[in-house]
């Protein structure tokens, strides 16, 4: 916290703030307060109060009261000592501590099972330490008690009760991957890891190696499918999965332009084509596009090529069929793209690329376009960018 005026904000008590494993702040609902009292009884502050203090322009403080000088008290909290004026006060109250509710409810245990009962409450509260008193006061009623024994992780080896870890080392293992083994055991275990590992790597590589060198063309079959018909010579998953991905973004691209306002009048097809070749150096043999080319819609032919792949540093295959689809579908709407404003047509087919989430079901549109962001931001510093006021 930076300043003290941010805690005012603060709606939860500061001191039931308590941090639990990870340093995360966790509420505690276990301090018992008295009735609240009002500014009025401002006098009856003492120091060593522990109070929570209810501000009149919103806010609380709670924690102990470590200083009084005439109509102010200093609390200390958690995150610091705060100075409060007696005409900022609306109401106070004074509430028990989570060790003092302990030390009441330990005065009632009679029994092992009552201490087992107020070590769990402990825990509910975050309160690990004063967990562990309870279960030691429940072990010394009852060495032998399992509740207490399993909450402290320990376990009896040659008549003496001590940590599981301890038990075991004693007897020559060692914890690897959950389990308690003997090093000869851990050392077999290593081995058959380490070759199971090389044969997955094996197997993924060749699977890979396969799927980047691809089919021969003459012997791949289009994928058809009610809006598309989709040539990719990368494995038959991907082309089915391609398939798929093209079908979702139609559903996209057709409740932006719905058909009863924007007939498809220009469609040449009656599916529009998509080529998707296996990698990119196919792409770029086939295509004679350099490097720097994703993919591209020929409006000639109104079809889409890209390639299987990874486009930059973090484009992918999806997300290039997204951009270049939303031009093969404003083709079918529009008689002339070139003739359309470039931050129109381009615009778009960020928005349905660079902007969405896409899977083989659903798109979900939306998404910031970081990568392009960066883009926009040069552009604007340079002064080389498009007004769509022009």
């Amino acid at each position: 916290m930076r300043s003290w005026c941010f805690l005012l904000l603060l709606t939860i008590p500061l001191a039931a703030l308590v941090l639990a494993a990870g340093s995360m702040p966790v509420l505690s609902l276990g301090n018992v307060t008295q009735p609240a009292r009002v500014a009025d009884d401002f006098d009856a502050i003492k120091v060593g109060d522990r109070i929570r203090v209810t501000l009149r322009r919103g806010g609380k403080y709670e924690g102990e009261v470590v200083e009084k000088v005439g109509q102010i008290i200093s609390v200390k909290h958690r995150f610091g000592t705060a100075r409060i004026d007696r005409s900022d006060v609306l109401e106070w109250e004074r509430f028990k501590t989570i060790s003092e509710q302990f030390d009441e409810r330990a005065e009632q245990c009679k029994t092992a099972e009552e201490w087992c009962d107020l070590g769990d409450w402990a825990t509910e509260q975050a309160e690990n330490s004063l967990a562990e008193q309870a279960w030691r006061k429940a072990t010394e009623l009852d060495p032998s008690n399992k509740r207490a024994r399993d909450a402290l992780g320990e376990v009896l080896h040659e008549g003496k009760w001590m940590p599981l870890e301890e038990a075991m080392r004693a007897q020559g293992k060692e914890s690897y991957g959950g389990e308690w083994l003997t090093p000869e055991q851990i050392e077999a275990r290593q081995e058959e890891e380490s070759t199971a590992m090389r044969k997955e790597s094996l197997k993924g590589r060749d699977a890979y190696i396969e799927e980047l060198k691809g089919r021969p063309w003459a012997e791949m079959e289009p994928i058809i499918t009610p809006h598309y018909v989709i040539y990719c010579n990368s494995t038959e998953d991907n082309a089915r999965y391609y398939s798929d991905v093209m079908e979702s973004l139609y559903r996209a691209y057709d409740k932006v332009f719905k058909e009863e306002f924007w007939p498809r009048k220009f469609k040449k097809f009656a599916r529009s084509e998509v080529y998707i070749h296996a990698n990119h150096q196919q792409f770029m043999d086939w295509t004679g596009n350099g490097p720097g080319i994703g993919g591209f819609y020929n409006m000639l032919r109104q079809d889409v090529t890209a390639y299987h792949g990874s486009f930059g540093t973090t484009g992918s295959t999806e997300e290039v069929l997204a951009h270049e689809g939303t031009h093969q579908f404003e083709g079918m709407i529009f008689k002339s793209l070139p003739s359309l404003p470039i931050w129109f047509v381009e615009g778009l087919a960020v928005y349905f690329g660079d902007g969405s989430e896409i899977s083989r079901r659903k798109i979900g549109i939306n998404e910031i376009p970081r990568d392009r962001l960066v883009g926009l931001k040069q552009a604007i510093e340079d002064g080389n960018y498009c007004d769509i006021r022009k």
